[in-house]
């Protein structure tokens, strides 16, 4: 079966701790990213064989905000070069907020014991990406599908 690169582009979550409005790390004011699939991966030309990503964790906040962005490097662990950000995903990791759809009107509070979380993605070899979110023990969960917006400078 033949296998392609992604391309030159990578998929990451950028992270900042400081706005706990969005899953992306900060460390020392230096944002940096978490990559999902690295630009060396390979997908299978294969229509019905998919790259599956799993990740697990615990939730540290009510509301996850997380976003996704395409880019053709990483430059000091930052997102450089041809950078494409996706549509933002809101996810509540709080059992009061699941029937809630103005997740981004709500306050995002720290937790000290969040549920356990998976994330699982499921990027198709047409390269269209879906996240899962699931948590744990409840198993609460939501399907994504990530959607891009036009080229921007980070």
């Amino acid at each position: 079966m033949e296998s392609r690169i992604v391309g030159h582009v990578q998929i990451v979550v950028v992270l900042l701790a400081q706005d706990v409005r969005f899953e992306l790390l900060r460390t020392d004011e230096v944002l940096y990213a978490d990559p999902i699939v690295p630009k060396d991966v390979s997908l299978s030309t294969g229509a019905d064989t998919p790259l599956i990503v799993r990740r697990t964790y615990r939730a540290a906040h009510n509301i996850g905000h997380f976003r996704f962005v395409e880019c053709s490097r990483l430059v000091n662990g930052r997102p450089d070069g041809d950078v494409t950000p996706y549509d933002p995903v809101l996810f509540p990791f709080d059992p009061a907020l699941y029937d809630r759809d103005d997740l981004g009107r709500q306050p995002v509070g720290r937790w000290t014991d969040g549920p356990d979380v998976e994330e699982r993605y499921i990027v198709a070899p047409s390269g269209a990406v879906e996240v899962t979110l699931t948590t744990q023990p409840g198993g609460f969960m939501r399907t994504f599908r990530l959607e891009r917006h036009a080229s921007v400078g980070l």
